[in-house]
């Protein structure tokens, strides 16, 4: 592991777990020496080699990014809502994508299509935000619910690049968790296999990750411990990764687990008991 700085921030910052503006950092790899990491604003293009960082491209976006994803090794996808943009490995924006649904989890699928997830956002007022939110120790300036009334429902989609439009629907659903912070996601990773089944991870309050085939639910299994705990606290989420046909998840610590293909005593029960 070799340090690296971040450039053009005002002031020196760090990675902070109670911070819930750092949830959405990402790091990912266009090919063995550069990857791309999104963290707050900012986009920074790096290489890397065994002894040394260099950073070949940063720049600041208005707004954070959501989530980012490897398209080719020549450019990538990054999420901001209702809009994705395309950009090379200069930072050169090659496409806007404005799709019809607000969507904060993105994979590629195909060489056409990417796998979305979102959650619709309700419009509430600020005395109905007082009414039901409320202030906690941590991120005292992120409301807080455990009213799962207002809980948004998420959805996971087949996006097409060419005009952004929901091509099919894989699953949707009704958080459940106990508790929330105001515009918390419902989807907190996708990911698809070699297979091609779309993979989703879910918090509620436990992890959930499910397996989707041609739209149905084919397996899911669910995950403790310390991947999510403290959530009236924490803000930090679980990570997807997908190699092939395995998959990987970390938690709080930092620590890579791979989950079996078969779990011995995993039935199809498992399915119908994950809610």
């Amino acid at each position: 592991m070799v340090p690296f700085s971040i450039p053009a921030f005002e002031e020196p910052v760090d990675y902070d777990l109670m911070d819930i503006r750092d949830r959405n950092s990402k790091l990912i790899k266009l090919d063995e020496n550069v990857s791309v990491l999104i963290f707050r604003e900012s986009v920074t293009l790096i290489r890397t080699t065994t002894t040394t960082v260099d950073i070949l491209q940063h720049e600041q976006q208005q707004r954070p990014p959501l989530d980012i994803c490897r398209w080719t090794e020549e450019c990538f996808i990054v999420a901001f809502g209702r809009e994705m943009r395309v950009f090379n490995r200069d930072l050169r924006r090659l496409k806007t994508i404005r799709t019809e649904k607000y969507y904060n989890r993105i994979y590629k699928y195909n060489d056409n299509q990417l796998v979305c997830g979102g959650h619709y956002i309700r419009d509430i007022t600020q005395e109905e935000r007082d009414e039901k939110y409320e202030r906690r120790r941590y991120n005292k300036d992120n409301y807080y619910c455990d009213d799962p009334d207002i809980f948004d429902p998420f959805y996971v989609d087949v996006v097409d690049i060419k005009d952004g439009k929901c091509k099919d629907e894989v699953c949707r659903g009704k958080v459940g968790r106990l508790g929330r912070f105001e515009g918390d996601e419902g989807v907190d990773d996708v990911g698809v296999t070699s297979f091609g089944d779309v993979v989703v991870l879910r918090r509620e309050y436990l992890c959930f990750v499910e397996w989707f085939r041609e739209k149905s639910l084919v397996r899911r299994i669910r995950i403790g411990g310390r991947i999510y705990v403290l959530e009236y606290y924490y803000t930090a989420r679980p990570r997807l990764t997908i190699i092939g046909e395995c998959v990987y998840i970390t938690d709080l610590d930092n620590n890579i687990y791979e989950i079996p293909r078969h779990i011995e005593e995993e039935t199809s029960e498992d399915i119908k008991s994950g809610d």
